[in-house]
């Protein structure tokens, strides 16, 4: 799992929603919906289709 993560940043504290991830960065592109991803940044509106991506891996 380290070679396929670059980065992993969160909050020092969860916010209100329970939410303590900001961003993952991977070291590999990740595909989704035919565009390139190395970091998924887990705001508001990106939150499920972050979590789509994961289901795929």
């Amino acid at each position: 799992m380290q070679s396929f993560v670059e980065n992993v940043q969160i909050y020092e504290q969860p916010k209100e929603n329970g939410r303590f991830l900001k961003s993952i960065s991977f070291a590999i592109p990740v595909y989704y919906n035919d565009k390139e991803f190395t970091t998924i940044a887990f705001v508001e509106d990106a939150i499920m289709d972050a979590l789509k991506v994961f289901q795929m891996i």
